[in-house]
């Protein structure tokens, strides 16, 4: 998902979507569904026929600003596909961009 406030959302989801990539892999996206729903509706595509591993739930998210909450998300989103990747669930991991100073804020 990376920075749920920042174009994480909207990057995993376009990649998601490429027929192209689709036809070399199978994509999972890791994340809090509406952020991606609401991603999928701000850049006009959808995200039926997506797998989407729901492993956090933002009470509340600011576009354009990072927050302690966005952070942890974000963190949370990369340990599950670490973990994944770990247990052989997953063959590889992609992130989204990630705001550092949201990092930082969480702890």
């Amino acid at each position: 998902m990376g920075d749920a406030g920042g174009v994480g959302p909207e990057v995993a989801l376009k990649a998601a979507s490429r027929e192209d990539l689709r036809s070399l892999a199978s994509m999972v996206l890791i994340g809090d569904r509406r952020v991606f729903e609401e991603a999928s509706r701000a850049c006009g595509l959808s995200i039926e026929g997506i797998e989407i591993k729901e492993v956090c739930t933002l009470e509340e998210f600011q576009k354009g600003k990072p927050t302690a909450s966005s952070g942890r998300a974000a963190f949370e989103c990369i340990k599950r596909a670490l973990d994944g990747c770990l247990k052989g669930e997953f063959d590889a991991m992609v992130t989204a961009p990630i705001s550092k100073e949201a990092l930082r804020m969480a702890g």
